[in-house]
């Protein structure tokens, strides 16, 4: 008996920092600026941004530079005690930014601005990332 207490502790001990990472997404803030696709084009053509992911479970942020004329984006991440650098395409679809990234789904979100502060935002409503053009 006391060694299975001792195994499940040692367990949940090992378990509840990698729960406690899953990264909380920020409320969009009633004062955001949701952005039209030309808007959206003219702040990310030749930009680079820094992000800060929330659809991981762990933590993710890393920096992204778009080329709108290719249709690409490339950037590093981190994340997890990982890092590393990746390339994907980038579209606006209407008043929607998309991108994909490697054999991932395409993800559209809605962009908005308040400040400096860039926000991509689900179709749930959901923060997915929030950015800052650099």
């Amino acid at each position: 008996m006391k060694r299975v207490l001792t195994t499940s502790l040692l367990i949940a001990a090992l378990t509840l920092p990698v729960l406690a990472a899953a990264p909380t997404p920020p409320t969009l803030p009633p004062t955001a600026k949701k952005l039209t696709g030309p808007e959206i084009v003219k702040l990310y053509d030749g930009a680079t941004i820094t992000w800060n992911n929330f659809t991981q479970k762990t933590e993710m942020a890393g920096t992204t530079t778009f080329d709108f004329k290719k249709g690409t984006q490339t950037g590093t991440w981190e994340g997890g005690g990982k890092k590393g650098t990746f390339t994907g395409k980038i579209r606006v679809k209407g008043d929607l930014w998309c991108y994909k990234i490697g054999n991932n789904k395409e993800t559209c979100d809605s962009v908005y601005m308040d400040g400096q502060d860039i926000y991509e935002v689900n179709a749930k409503g959901v923060v997915d990332s929030q950015n800052k053009k650099q």
